[in-house]
C-alpha cells in the first residue's frame, strides 16, 4: 500500500547472530525515540510527514499483529526523514513483562504531535490490517512466522496466536472496527503512560 506516495512498511536493519547469547545489530543513526517526539515531529517537512504517517501504521500494526511487547518511549524511534520503527523484539507473541504497555504503544503526545493528521493515521492503520488480513496474505505470514520463531514456539501457538490477533474468526466489518477501537483507545490508556512513567525513572536510576 502507498500512503500520498509512500509506502506503508516497516523499515529494517541488519541483525546478525554471533552464538547463543551474542549477536550483532546495525546502528540506525540520525534517529530520536518516541520519548522526544515532538522535538522529532515538528521539524518534518511534508513529504516526511507522511512518510511518519505510512511508516508508523505499517510499524505499529506488524507489532500488535506479531504481539511485540514490552513496548516503550525508547524503544520506538522516529529517523530524521520521519520514518517510524520499533527495535527492541524480546518479548513476541504476547509474550508480556509484568508491567506493560496498551497493545498500541502510540503515547497521547504523539497523537497530538500528528494534530489534524491523527484520522488519517488511524485510516491508515485500519487499511494496513485489513491488507495482512486478507486470506492469502494472512495464510503467508502465518507460514513465515511459524518457520521465524521455530527455536521459541510450537507451531499451533505461534498459528493460534496470528489468527486470533488478525481476528480471522470474525468478519472483515467487526475486525475493522475492533481494531479501530484499540488504536482509538490507545493514547488514553493508563498503562501506557505508567509504563513509560516507570521506564523514565529506571533509566535516571541508572545513569
Amino acid at each position: 500500500r502507498m500512503y500520498m506516495g509512500m509506502p506503508v512498511n516497516c523499515k529494517t536493519y541488519q541483525c546478525v547472530a554471533g552464538g547463543p547469547k551474542l549477536g550483532f545489530i546495525e546502528f540506525v543513526k540520525d534517529c530520536k525515540c518516541l520519548y522526544e517526539s515532538k522535538s522529532a515531529i515538528s521539524s518534518l517537512r511534508n513529504e516526511q510527514f507522511h512518510r511518519l504517517i505510512a511508516s508508523g501504521a505499517g510499524s505499529y500494526i506488524a507489532s500488535y499483529v506479531l504481539g511485540i511487547r514490552d513496548r516503550h518511549a525508547d524503544n520506538i524511534l522516529i529517523h530524521r526523514d520521519g520514518t517510524l520503527f520499533h527495535i527492541d523484539f524480546g518479548h513476541v507473541l504476547g509474550d508480556t513483562v509484568t508491567i506493560d504497555t496498551h497493545p498500541f504503544a502510540i503515547t497521547s503526545s504523539f497523537k497530538k504531535q500528528l494534530g489534524r493528521k491523527w484520522p488519517a493515521f488511524l485510516d491508515e492503520c485500519i487499511r494496513a490490517f485489513m491488507v495482512l488480513r486478507r486470506p492469502d496474505n494472512a495464510h503467508k505470514l502465518i507460514q513465515f512466522a511459524v518457520v521465524a520463531f521455530s527455536s521459541l514456539y510450537p507451531e499451533h501457538k505461534v498459528v493460534e496466536f496470528l489468527s486470533k490477533q488478525l481476528y480471522m474468526n470474525r468478519d472483515i466489518g467487526k475486525a475493522s472496527l475492533k481494531i479501530r477501537k484499540l488504536i482509538e483507545s490507545a493514547p488514553n490508556s493508563y498503562r501506557t503512560r505508567f509504563k513509560n512513567a516507570l521506564h523514565a525513572v529506571a533509566v535516571s536510576m541508572k545513569g
